[in-house]
């Protein structure tokens, strides 16, 4: 298969939408998405079966990693917890492929500054005709009193090593413009992915 044939088949997006505090839709938007990182294609050579791989974490240290150390791999992180799940930042200076950490993160809170994160979800896998997608999500409350500006979105997985936890980013997206939460406002993000089943591959 052709590396534009690939393209059309695996995709992936990064999707917000913006309600006040009645819930009343704001801002809804949809963007191309292709900035996983290193450490997501080291954690796809362990999940394929190599003994071992070098992720580094989001302190800038590096960590080997087993298929053994999978069975603990999370990004649902919980409410308050601004370590790994989706995570948000307010630089939009562009990632580079090794990137391992946001480049300015909005802590959690409710002060100034601060979004307060809620829990990240999983969704199950959704089957369309010829389609399969999944979405990672969180919600974000600006309980700040003041607007506050996103430009930068990532994906931090939580794996379990030598008993200690640990926090690697999978994914970090730039924004090329930012995008402003109002105060009371809450934001949703969502990574999605997409993939089109074809079932007989053209030679």
């Amino acid at each position: 298969m052709s590396k534009k044939a690939i393209l059309k088949v695996i995709k992936s997006y990064l999707e917000y939408e913006i309600r006040d505090k009645h819930g009343r839709l704001i801002e809804k938007k949809k963007l191309k998405s292709r900035t996983w990182t290193k450490n997501f294609m080291e954690l796809m050579r362990v999940l394929f079966g190599e003994s071992t791989s070098e992720l580094v974490d989001t302190s800038g240290n590096p960590h080997g990693v087993s298929p053994s150390d999978l069975g603990s791999i999370t990004a649902k992180a919980p409410e308050g917890n601004d370590s790994y799940g989706v995570l948000v930042g307010s630089s939009n200076t562009a990632p580079d492929k090794t990137s391992y950490a946001l480049n300015s993160k909005i802590s959690h809170g409710d002060g100034s500054g601060q979004l307060h994160y809620m829990e990240t979800s999983v969704s199950v896998v959704s089957l369309g005709d010829g389609e399969m997608d999944v979405y990672v999500s969180r919600d974000f409350k600006n309980n700040s009193g003041a607007d506050i500006n996103i430009g930068e979105v990532g994906l931090a997985v939580k794996l379990t090593l030598g008993g200690a936890d640990n926090y690697f980013l999978i994914y970090h997206s730039a924004l090329s413009s930012l995008v402003t939460v109002p105060a009371d406002a809450t934001i949703t993000w969502k990574v999605h992915l997409k993939h089109t089943f074809v079932a007989t591959e053209t030679v």
